[in-house]
């Protein structure tokens, strides 16, 4: 039979020794009966005069225990609370005021939107008017037709097109969207595609084999410059342009000004982005806005001078 060990202050039966000593070390109850008997030992925290029967506990305690005995800690520890919820609120009114700016910014990216298409409608139907009037045409050397003009272009030839854009679309052509797609696009088809009809967006341009193209809203050729390929790279600057976006965005040192630029640019980006997806995806350029702007610009870049040029 095991030889049990009992507390000669409260009587509690204990199996071995070491549990014996640890109780009446620490066991406050026990240690409370003893009163004058035995000398207790007690650890005081410093911060709150509570008292503990071992260091361990008591230093468990301090980690996470308050100064409670100071005036000026209290007043420290209620200023901290109020500064946070003064900081939380103020966290709710710049959530909500970006959100209003946001909405605001959206709707005066769709007006300014309205006014480019609008500027750039007034720009084709004077073309057309022009076009019209062919007794108002300069005709130089009056026997310049435009068949003459076609007969003269070069061959596009699709792969170099496409080379050519690949390894020339920069960053910067990116953050111009439909803009910088016309503007690397005007080296590669340059004397190679006309616009014979700028009203009706008609373009014509020689393939390889000599026959004549007669792209009507430019989205044959349109479907020869925006390939997947370009779509991934289109993709990848996107991907890169909004962690930079991000970061604008949540600085709070940024200027109102810088802000809005920077939304509205973001925007504009991501509608043109979204436009190349769908282009890829359908291969329709009609209410595609990225791509009906692009082809107008190649429209305005290659247009015939005779076309443009009145006579005074």
């Amino acid at each position: 039979m095991s030889e049990k060990y009992a507390c000669h202050f409260c009587s509690k039966i204990f199996s071995s020794k070491s549990n014996l000593n640890t109780h009446m070390r620490t066991a406050k109850y026990c240690l409370d009966t003893r009163k004058n008997n035995a000398p207790i030992e007690f650890f005081i925290c410093d911060k709150c005069d509570k008292n503990f029967t071992t260091k361990q506990k008591m230093q468990s305690h301090q980690e996470k225990c308050e100064c409670t005995k100071c005036f000026s800690c209290k007043k420290l520890r209620d200023e901290n609370e109020e500064l946070k919820q003064k900081y939380k609120d103020l966290e709710e009114k710049y959530e909500k005021l970006r959100e209003d700016n946001i909405q605001a910014l959206k709707k005066q990216l769709s007006t300014y939107e309205e006014k480019c298409k609008d500027t750039e409608n007034k720009l084709f139907s004077t073309l057309e008017n022009v076009a019209m009037k062919p007794s108002m045409i300069k005709n130089t050397n009056n026997t310049q037709t435009i068949n003459t003009l076609i007969s003269k272009l070069d061959p596009l030839v699709y792969e170099d097109i496409q080379k050519n854009i690949q390894e020339n679309y920069t960053k910067a052509h990116f953050k111009k969207t439909h803009h910088g797609l016309a503007e690397v696009s005007k080296k590669p088809l340059k004397n190679k595609v006309i616009c014979t009809d700028p009203s009706r967006r008609v373009l014509k341009y020689k393939e390889p084999n000599g026959e004549i193209i007669t792209d009507v809203g430019g989205n044959k050729m349109t479907k020869k410059i925006i390939t997947k390929p370009f779509m991934k790279k289109v993709m990848e600057d996107y991907d890169e342009y909004h962690e930079e976006f991000k970061l604008v965005r949540d600085d709070k040192k940024t200027s109102p000004a810088d802000y809005e630029a920077s939304i509205m640019q973001f925007l504009e980006i991501s509608n043109y982005k979204t436009d190349i997806v769908a282009f890829c995806e359908n291969g329709d350029v009609k209410d595609n806005r990225s791509c009906e702007e692009f082809v107008r610009l190649i429209c305005i870049e290659t247009v015939p001078s005779s076309l443009v040029q009145i006579q005074d």
